[in-house]
């Protein structure tokens, strides 16, 4: 919440208008969309694999959205869990050990994401195989930086339901 109420701060500073209310990104943060394949695909594939999440998100936040995925993470590991934002290797870890005390190793964990910079380099990093998203249509850039790491995907898919029609069906 306060990343997101930081950002909206120095945003209007810089653009010279005022906001009346810094809460409204993190306020409005539960009615964001989800991409429209997101909820099926991840019913699809936790019909047969463990779905966990991690997430830039505080706990809180992330209750509140997490309706919008359609499924029940069986982990979720979140900014505030671990006091570090992907792509920090710390939330990485931290699934890791959790998905190690299940008894879960770590070459039967796939890290999906659309992000290079925020999940395929860390992820990689600690030597996951890794599925990236890359959805047509979506606008790249912004305000993420362009991963300087040349890690590159184990399989490269062009959206959700795309990977759950190949790993499901």
């Amino acid at each position: 919440k306060e990343v997101l109420k930081t950002t909206l701060d120095r945003v209007s500073a810089s653009a010279h208008f005022k906001v009346r209310d810094l809460d409204a990104l993190w306020k409005g943060l539960p009615s964001w969309p989800v991409f429209a394949d997101t909820a099926e695909a991840l019913a699809r594939l936790s019909s047969r694999y463990m779905v966990n999440v991690i997430t830039n998100c505080d706990r809180d936040l992330f209750a509140a959205t997490a309706a919008s995925l359609g499924v029940s993470p069986a982990e979720v590991v979140t900014a505030e869990d671990v006091h570090a934002y992907k792509p920090s290797p710390k939330p990485f870890e931290e699934m890791l050990a959790r998905l190690a005390a299940k008894g879960v190793a770590k070459d039967e964990i796939v890290h999906v994401s659309s992000s290079r910079f925020h999940d395929l380099v860390p992820a990689k990093g600690l030597g996951l195989l890794c599925v990236l998203v890359e959805r047509q249509g979506v606008r790249r850039g912004g305000a993420t930086p362009t991963a300087t790491n040349a890690a590159t995907p184990d399989l490269v898919t062009t959206s959700l339901a795309a990977l759950a029609d190949a790993a499901v069906g």
